[in-house]
Order: C-alpha cells, then structure tokens, then sequence
C-alpha cells in the first residue's frame, strides 16, 4: 500500500511498485524502495543494463518508466523521478488486464518496453536516460485478461523477439527496433495463455499447451526469423497434463528446466 502521492504509506490501498533483492540462500540484500504514481501501479518489469535497472509499469491508461542505480537507489526524486512515457490511445482504462515486458538492447543502448492493453500490443524504447526513442506504436492484437495472459519479449542479434497470443492463435514475432515487423510465426491456433519461451544460442524455445491452458506441453524450437529447426519441436513430459510450462536455460550445464502445474500440484 502507499499513499496517493506514491509514498510509501500502510493503510490508502493503492499499489505502489516494490523492488527487492534477494541473494541465492532467499536473504533480502537490499533495502526495498517504494515508488509509483498516484493511485494505481500496476505489472511492473525490470531489466538490468549492466550499470542499473530500468522498470517500466503500467498506471490506469499511462506507462511509465524509471531508473534504479547499481547501489538499488532511485534516480530522480520520488515521486517526480517517474518518466511518463506512453498512453494507451483508446484511452480504455485497461488497468487489471494489462501486461507489460521490457528487454534490454545491450548492442544499441536502449529499453524495449512492449505493453498489451485493451486487447492491443504497442511497443516503444527508451533510452537509458529516459529519453523516449520510439513513441507508442501499435503491434497490432494482442491478449491479456484480468486473471490469465501472458507473454515474452528477448532481445537478440539487434531487435526483439516476441511470443504472444491474440486469443485466436500464438505468434512468435521478431520486432526491430523501431518496431518495425521483422518476421511472424504462427506457432499453434489456440489461445494460449501463458506461453513460455527461451533463448538457447541462436535457437528459441517456446513452451505451451495444446489445450490452451490445459493438456499436453509442447516446444517449439525456431531460429531467430521464425523458422522451425528440424527435430526439435514435440510433445514434452511423457503425456502428463502440464499447464503454464515456464523454462528457464542454464547455461553451466547447458540444460533447460521446466516448471509446470500437474493438477493442483
């Protein structure tokens, strides 16, 4: 909770943006700063550029961003240190159903910051300093819901790639920096609500279902223009019902793990 002026305050019932850190044995290593805009702050994402993090958020139609140092300090004063940087054009007050991504483009120097709100994909960048590089710009359908949807957004070999739903089907899609169309994939023809996907060397990964949210888990393995590599794409877990498969990639030992619901479980 925190106030309306986005100070941290128990008990006004608005959401603010919480960061926290934690070291590898589940220890808090550093103290938790606070900040948002008035009232609502809502799916915030944050991505580190090798020297601080960058966050961005959605707040009612408005997204923001802002700058978090090496030493987990804010940059610019609370509450004024947070950089308006886009608005949802329908204005829809999407709120609860929006879901934001931000990747770094460690080759360039910029956020991309992809939002699904209203049933639409936009895409802008920033720059580290918070200069708006890329205005809103519609990616066109995209799906979210108050209580399911989501999506992915890497950043690879100059520009984005993308894998998300727009309640009909499930795209992999390769985004410029501009956020030109590079290249889009149609993965499966469902709605899939909670994909999942890794980068593996130059090769993607996407993990789903074949019931949308329940049934059999599959990988989808492309390269970076959306083609299929040969031999690499099935059926994964000998059969079991996996919802909400989400892989994570160790690079030690060069293995993908994943984590899935069996039922309950």
């Amino acid at each position: 909770n925190c106030d309306d002026e986005g100070n941290w305050r128990v008990g006004w019932g608005w959401g603010c943006v919480d960061f926290r850190e934690y070291d590898t044995t589940g220890n808090q290593v550093a103290n938790p700063p606070q900040f948002g805009e008035q009232g609502h702050n809502g799916h915030p994402v944050l991505d580190w550029s090798g020297s601080e993090f960058g966050v961005a958020w959605v707040s009612y139609d408005d997204f923001y961003f802002r700058r978090i140092n090496s030493s987990r300090e804010l940059i610019g004063d609370d509450p004024f240190g947070n950089l308006h940087i886009g608005s949802d054009p329908n204005q829809s007050d999407d709120r609860s159903a929006a879901r934001t991504k931000i990747a770094w483009d460690f080759e360039t120097g910029g956020y991309g910051v992809f939002v699904i709100i209203d049933h639409t994909l936009y895409f802008l960048r920033i720059s580290i300093d918070g200069t708006v590089l890329r205005t809103v710009r519609s990616l066109g359908e995209g799906y979210s819901q108050t209580f399911g949807g989501q999506f992915v957004a890497l950043y690879y070999d100059g520009a984005y790639s993308l894998l998300y739903s727009d309640n009909d089907e499930l795209f992999y899609r390769r985004i410029g920096l501009d956020g030109s169309s590079i290249a889009k994939t149609t993965i499966a023809s469902i709605n899939v609500r909670y994909p999942s996907m890794i980068r593996k060397g130059e090769h993607f990964y996407a993990f789903w279902n074949e019931g949308g949210v329940t049934g059999r888990a599959r990988v989808t393995v492309l390269d970076k223009d959306g083609n299929l590599v040969p031999g690499k794409s099935g059926p994964i877990g000998d059969g079991r019902t996996m919802k909400t498969p989400v892989a994570a990639y160790d690079s030690t030992y060069d293995r993908i793990a994943v984590v899935y619901l069996d039922g309950n479980d």
